[in-house]
């Protein structure tokens, strides 16, 4: 089976939803980004949603693809996950209870459950588990427990991915904020029902004029039990794909150049993130008050992501065939459009202008700050011809002083990228003409 028979396969299931969602100017179906992409790439699912609208029909639809491989937990105020991993060995408790153990059996009674080894760990309203609650769920969204001091990995051929659902916002009983650092584990963090995702009229009328008449989820039958070892071996042939060095080279702009303020003494919003984005002198022409820097991981899941669309939009047909340079800027593009699918609701994005900008839409403050028509995005556009010359040089060891000035002269949000770059012309040890670099850029 190909990687394509793999992807189709991935179509089945009752959710439906056939909303087109454009990224990087490459047409994906919402299967495409809330299902294809997160499994290809191994990256943590949350999505949130009103209710009564498709969550829990997703969930059973991706759940059926592992088959005997899900981990299934309720969230609940008293939950705690080693409630899926630890049990009581029956016939050492029964030595216990009769006086029989040895020291040694009394110390082993626990033992580790077969959920170890599941590959799918799916947890249902996972805000209604208060905050110190949620961070149980940080090791298994990190894809590892720690049982007797012991920090042992969780799944299969190393694959192990999280997919949580909650109600939108906290408009319903026992709902709690969610954690930020839990958010920043959840590489994927939408609102399926926002409009920019949800279903279309022509899904809604299919939905109620079909046999459906019951207004439970569905739960499929176990045909998608096959599909664990494909979904594995089509995340082994990602694994293999190269990174994007255009990306890597924009990412110290996200962690580092995003961090910059430039009237605080520090020049640095995380030496004030206590106060942060209540600080004066914060300059709101360039969004310091607006945006907090990305944290590795966050940037880090942006690219799997992106990586994994790309590979879906490959092997769809949807890629036309492009010069190394228009590839690097589809996949920034890409990339670019990607974030609204990890950030709006991540907490790098200030709640104040969401709420006090924004009326509350998350999405509209990231197309604000990132989208088509946003300064930012008109910025970066304007960078990158410059920062891919650039890089074509630094991948033979040479720089070009007038080309990394037109990327940052001084201090500022772009002085990462420049101090990549250089870096990168630094630690290469290849050596090539003017000609061929002048050559391989018409390419």
């Amino acid at each position: 089976m190909t990687i394509k028979d793999t992807l189709d396969k991935l179509e089945q299931g009752t959710y439906k939803n056939s909303k087109p969602i454009i990224l990087g100017g490459i047409p994906f179906s919402a299967r495409d980004v809330l299902v294809k992409a997160p499994l290809l790439a191994k990256l943590n699912m949350f999505y949130l949603g009103d209710r009564g609208e498709g969550k829990t029909q997703l969930a059973h639809d991706i759940n059926s693809y592992f088959g005997e491989n899900v981990c299934y937990a309720e969230g609940r105020p008293d939950f705690e996950p080693s409630e899926l991993f630890r049990q009581l060995n029956a016939q050492t408790l029964g030595k216990v209870l009769r006086g029989e153990a040895s020291q040694e059996e009394v110390a082993k009674i626990e033992e580790l459950t077969k959920n170890v080894n599941r590959n799918l760990f799916y947890i249902d309203e996972l805000n209604r588990c208060p905050p110190i609650t949620q961070n149980y769920f940080f090791n298994l969204m990190d894809g590892k427990i720690i049982f007797h001091g012991k920090i042992l990995p969780l799944g299969n051929k190393g694959y192990s991915v999280g997919f949580a659902s909650a109600n939108s916002g906290n408009a319903y009983t026992s709902t709690f904020d969610m954690d930020a650092a839990l958010l920043d584990r959840m590489h994927m963090t939408l609102d399926i029902t926002h409009p920019d995702f949800f279903t279309t009229a022509e899904d809604v009328f299919d939905i109620f004029s079909g046999d459906k008449k019951d207004p439970r989820a569905s739960m499929p039958a176990n045909e998608g039990e096959g599909l664990t070892h494909k979904i594995l071996e089509m995340h082994e042939e990602f694994k293999k794909r190269p990174a994007s060095p255009i990306l890597c080279l924009m990412a110290p702009y996200f962690n580092i150049g995003l961090d910059y303020a430039r009237n605080t003494s520090k020049h640095s919003k995380r030496a004030l993130k206590k106060l942060w984005p209540n600080i004066q002198g914060l300059d709101q022409a360039t969004d310091e008050d607006k945006m907090y820097p990305l944290s590795k991981r966050a940037i880090l899941g942006a690219i799997a992501l992106t990586s994994g669309l790309e590979m879906i939009a490959e092997e769809t047909g949807k890629m036309p065939a492009k010069t190394n340079k228009e590839k690097a800027s589809t996949e920034l593009e890409l990339f670019l459009d990607a974030l609204k699918l990890t950030i709006p609701y991540s907490g790098v994005i200030s709640q104040n202008y969401i709420e006090s900008r924004c009326n509350g839409d998350n999405y509209t403050a990231f197309e604000n700050l990132f989208g088509e028509n946003s300064s930012r995005r008109r910025e970066i556009r304007e960078k990158f011809p410059k920062i891919y010359d650039a890089f074509l040089l630094a991948l033979y060891g040479k720089t070009n002083t007038s080309l990394l000035d037109d990327i940052s002269s001084g201090e500022g949000e772009w002085k990462p990228v420049r101090d990549a770059v250089s870096y990168y012309a630094n630690s290469a040890d290849k050596e090539i003409s003017n000609e061929k670099i002048i050559e391989q850029a018409k390419e």
